[in-house]
């Protein structure tokens, strides 16, 4: 018995010197988390302009900012180089579809303030942030997809199950 005691002070001052994390900064990273794993990147290239896109799938991330009737996205758009004269100076996209065939339902042009941004780790402030909204799919796999008449198409790959 007398061997144990020391064993279980030391052991209670250990654990009663360690950091506490609250309960907040726990949710905080499983967010971040959950978006990370839900992220897809992609880029539409031609010979004068590159389109990065950044999509995240909102609806794995179980929160009120987030309708899951719908298939939510969360779109970052930066524009490396835009001609003068071109159409995508004010929409990038001409189509946006989810699965091959659905299009968007509603497209919200964020504010860099918005409180939905805090939802993702990765933000940058040269980009353009747009939820996208989808009519629920039964499908376990989300195919998004990017595309215009001067690049080509871009295909983002979604689990819907985690």
């Amino acid at each position: 018995m007398l061997k144990i005691f020391p064993f279980f002070i030391i052991l209670f001052f250990i654990l009663g010197c360690s950091k506490n994390i609250t309960i907040d900064k726990l949710d905080g990273q499983r967010v971040h988390e959950l978006s990370m794993v839900n992220t897809a990147k992609g880029e539409l290239v031609n010979h004068n302009s590159k389109i990065f896109i950044l999509a995240t799938y909102l609806n794995p991330i179980k929160t009120s900012e987030i309708d899951d009737s719908k298939e939510n996205f969360l779109v970052s758009i930066y524009l490396s180089k835009q001609n003068d004269n071109s159409k995508e100076n004010n929409n990038p996209f001409y189509q946006i579809r989810l699965n091959g065939t659905v299009f968007v339902d509603d497209i919200e042009i964020l504010d860099k303030k918005s409180k939905i941004l805090k939802l993702i780790p990765i933000k940058n402030r040269w980009s353009e942030y747009y939820l996208l909204k989808f009519p629920k799919q039964k499908t376990k796999t989300l195919k998004l997809t990017f595309e215009n008449e001067q690049h080509s198409k871009v295909n983002l790959i979604f689990s819907k199950e985690f």
